[in-house]
C-alpha cells in the first residue's frame, strides 16, 4: 500500500490517498477541501479512485466530496449515525465560518465491525465522541488506522456536549488501544503517531 497526505483548506485538515501500486486503485479518506489540488494529484499520479471514506461529517472533512464524487463517480462511505451531517450543511457545522459546503448523499452507511471489500480490506471501528457517528478505518494487513478527529498525537478530539468527552475516551480505550502498539495512526489534523506511543504520552488517556 502507498500513502500520500494532502493538508487542505483553511482548517489544515489531513486528506489521505491510499492506493495499490500495481493497479492504481485508490481510497480517498476525508477530502476536506481544495478539490482542484486533489484532482490534480489523482490525474498526475495516474490513480483510479475507488471510494471516498469519511471518518465523520464535519465540514472541514467533506468540502471536496461533491466535486470528487461527481468527477469520478465513486461511492461516499460514512458511519450510519453521521449520515445527516453530510446531507445537511448546517449540521456539518459549516456555519461556524460560513464555509461553502455542498449537501452530499452518502452511498453506503457503515457500522462497527463491518469489513469493506475495497482496494484493501477495511475494518470499520465505531468511535463515538467527537461526533455521534465517528468511525475509524483500520487496514489490518498494513497496520494503518485512519483515525479522523478521534485520536491525535498526544491529544484527542474536541467534544461539545456534556458527557461526550467521556464517551470519546471510552471509545479510544475500548476500540483503539487494543490494536497492536506498532499500528500507524493517521489523524485528521496534525502529525501521525502510533498506538503504543499514545499509550505512553497521551495525557488524556491517563485520566
Amino acid at each position: 500500500m502507498q500513502l500520500n497526505l494532502y493538508v487542505v483548506g483553511d482548517i489544515q485538515e489531513n486528506c489521505y490517498f491510499a492506493w495499490d501500486e500495481e493497479t492504481g486503485k485508490t481510497l480517498i479518506i476525508d477530502p476536506g477541501d481544495d478539490p482542484d489540488v486533489l484532482i490534480e494529484a489523482v490525474e498526475t499520479g495516474g490513480l483510479k479512485p475507488e471510494a471516498i471514506l469519511l471518518t465523520h461529517g464535519h465540514f472541514d472533512h467533506i468540502m471536496a466530496v461533491g466535486a470528487l464524487k461527481e468527477k469520478y463517480k465513486i461511492p461516499v462511505i460514512i458511519g450510519e449515525r453521521d449520515a445527516e451531517l453530510v446531507r445537511d450543511p448546517v449540521k456539518s457545522m459549516a456555519g461556524l465560518g460560513s464555509f461553502p459546503v455542498q449537501s452530499v448523499e452518502p452511498d453506503r452507511l457503515v457500522k462497527d465491525g463491518e469489513i469493506l471489500d475495497l482496494v484493501f480490506p477495511v475494518e470499520v471501528i465505531e468511535t463515538p465522541g467527537h461526533t455521534e457517528g465517528s468511525v475509524c478505518y483500520y487496514i489490518r494487513k498494513e497496520g494503518v488506522l485512519f483515525a479522523g478527529d478521534t485520536l491525535f498525537k498526544a491529544s484527542v478530539g474536541r467534544t461539545w456536549k456534556p458527557g461526550d468527552h467521556n464517551i470519546l475516551i471510552r471509545s479510544i480505550r475500548d476500540k483503539l488501544l487494543p490494536l497492536p502498539d506498532e499500528t500507524l495512526v493517521l489523524p485528521g489534523h496534525g502529525y501521525h503517531t502510533a498506538i503504543g506511543q499514545e499509550k505512553q504520552i497521551n495525557p488524556f488517556l491517563k485520566e
